[in-house]
């Protein structure tokens, strides 16, 4: 019997070191960004709804979203954030660097005026977004 028990555990300890593992490939990815860009507080830690930082590269080329919900509310719809930081003549891919959120290629203005829906739909949770200008 713990034999058994001590492979479970020993395969549960491989399966979160890929976790890790695959952690420090996104941050590996990002760093410049967040190490080298600008910083915006689109919506302030405070903010009931929860918090959303941005950074963003001085050429405007990439961007890195990250959104935090606080406490789940009675409707599950996403979060609109107006999106300041981002070139307005460029136009951007956006994605998700978490899960499987994407959005449609979008001009910066559009980004600014009208904002990006981010889904956040469970108390406690997270999204980091990457932009990149096409």
């Amino acid at each position: 019997r713990f034999g058994s028990d001590t492979n479970a555990l020993l395969r549960r300890r491989a399966l979160e070191m890929a976790e890790i593992a695959g952690y420090a490939a996104i941050y590996k990815s990002i760093r410049h960004i967040t190490h080298e860009g600008e910083f915006f507080r689109l919506r302030s830690a405070s903010d009931p709804d929860g918090a959303v930082f941005l950074y963003v590269l001085e050429d405007k080329s990439e961007a890195l979203l990250f959104a935090f919900r606080n406490a789940a509310h009675f409707t599950k719809k996403p979060h609109k954030v107006l999106i300041y930081g981002l070139a307005p003549e460029k136009r951007y891919e956006i994605k998700s660097l978490l899960t499987d959120f994407t959005h449609p290629v979008s001009g910066g203005a559009a980004l600014q005026n009208m904002g990006l829906e981010i889904p956040l739909p469970k108390e406690k949770c997270a999204e980091m977004i990457y932009f990149k200008s096409i």
